[in-house]
């Protein structure tokens, strides 16, 4: 993709060119292009430098979006992998007794009703209710 400066120079020359063909023919050469000032290139260096800016941005956002869809497919590939690996001691653990597969403990036991107070008496022995 060619700049507008390139483009303004390529067309100076064409004009030139036409300009001498003109000539040669013995027609009215128009006056000369004025020259590029300083302002213009400067506005046109400018938006050269947006649109530098523009695909920067555009290309920065497309490699979010792409990390955000691997990390999606990570995510279902370690649920599946989950699935997989549950499925696989489901089956190594098939003809293996209970108590095997659940472990041998106590059973934590938790008060539904618990009062919050304590279960002393003042003197340091329980209450028998």
């Amino acid at each position: 993709m060619t700049s507008v400066v390139e483009k303004i120079l390529e067309e100076q020359q064409r004009h030139a060119q036409l300009a001498a063909t003109l000539k040669a023919m013995g027609g009215n050469v128009p006056e000369a292009a004025k020259p590029v000032s300083k302002e213009i290139e400067g506005k046109l260096a400018a938006i050269e430098l947006s649109k530098t800016e523009l695909a920067l941005k555009q290309n920065m956002d497309r490699n979010k979006l792409t990390i955000q869809q691997l990390q999606e497919q990570l995510h279902a590939d370690a649920e599946s992998m989950k699935k997989v690996r549950k499925q696989m001691e489901e089956f190594n653990r098939s003809g293996e007794p209970a108590w095997e597969t659940t472990g041998i403990g106590t059973v934590k036991h938790r008060d539904p009703f618990h009062t919050g107070l304590s279960k002393r008496t003042p003197t340091g022995g329980y209450f028998t209710s």
